[in-house]
């Protein structure tokens, strides 16, 4: 059960970190901004998962 506990909170912190510096003004949120107010809300949501496929480890 204590392992699980440390999963979920860690999951949650994660959760919570990726949204926050998700939201911060800067070039990328304009972008997806733009992108989903010219082409819908799947070329809105194909920018902003572009970091996860080009910001590789």
């Amino acid at each position: 059960m204590m392992q699980t506990d440390l999963v979920l909170q860690l999951a949650l912190a994660g959760i919570a970190l990726g949204l926050f510096e998700g939201v911060r003004p800067g070039p990328l949120l304009t972008m997806v901004i733009r992108e989903t107010l010219t082409g819908g809300w799947s070329a809105g949501a194909r920018a902003a998962s572009a970091p996860i496929f080009t910001d590789g480890p």
